[in-house]
């Protein structure tokens, strides 16, 4: 790994490799394994089959920002939510047993399919150069919950973490004083903490949505 290109990518990039090894790896059809926001699922609408996989970014936040080869480097953690979605009809009312722990067609067993799937995989392009920094990390894992209102159905949120430099057009000459990248009076967190980046007239403006 220590001679490994990383590239700068933008975050539909790196989805849309994950969605690939999602597919590959659950040996799913494309039309299961689908870019939607999972808040929006309905499985009653439109919805043919017993196990689907919504896939969708969540609250992404910044790391250190730094300057590097006259660009700025910018990266950011970018948060994956996977929501499995099953059905498995077949327990007895009061019970979701065969539901969750099925060997076959349990919901935990779909679970770890995701998890094999994406745990430690690194989005690459075609020659093999990283879209992202490190190969992605777990996150979060929400409770199995089975659905109230649409039996034999239920839902879990699988998270996971992507560390990419976004692919920006911004550069800096180096020669001109020091101005921050946050607009005046702004009370983001963290910025005071770090110093502030040189940056051309031009990048300036783009940032921060000011024409200098």
């Amino acid at each position: 790994m220590s001679d490994r290109t990383v590239l700068r990518s933008a975050p539909q990039d790196v989805l849309l490799a994950c969605r690939t090894r999602l597919i590959e790896v659950v040996r799913f059809p494309v039309e299961r394994i689908r870019l939607f926001d999972p808040d929006l699922f309905n499985p009653s609408r439109g919805n043919q089959a017993d196990q689907v996989l919504n896939f969708w970014p969540d609250v992404s936040t910044p790391t250190e920002n730094y300057l590097g080869a006259g660009r700025i480097d910018c990266r950011r953690q970018l948060r994956l939510v996977v929501q499995v979605a099953t059905r498995y009809g077949v327990d007895e009312d009061g019970s979701n047993e065969q539901w969750l722990v099925d060997q076959q067609n349990g919901h935990l067993e779909m679970l770890m399919r995701v998890e094999d799937a994406l745990i430690q995989f690194i989005p690459q392009d075609a020659h093999e150069n990283w879209l992202v920094t490190h190969p992605i990390e777990p996150g979060q894992v929400g409770k199995p919950q089975p659905d109230r209102k649409e039996p034999g159905w239920g839902y879990t949120r699988l998270g996971y973490v992507a560390t990419l430099m976004l692919d920006l057009d911004q550069h800096y000459d180096g020669q001109l004083e020091q101005k921050s990248l946050v607009p005046p009076g702004s009370s983001a967190p963290g910025w005071g903490d770090r110093p502030p980046l040189v940056v051309s007239g031009w990048s300036l403006s783009r940032a921060i949505g000011k024409s200098q």
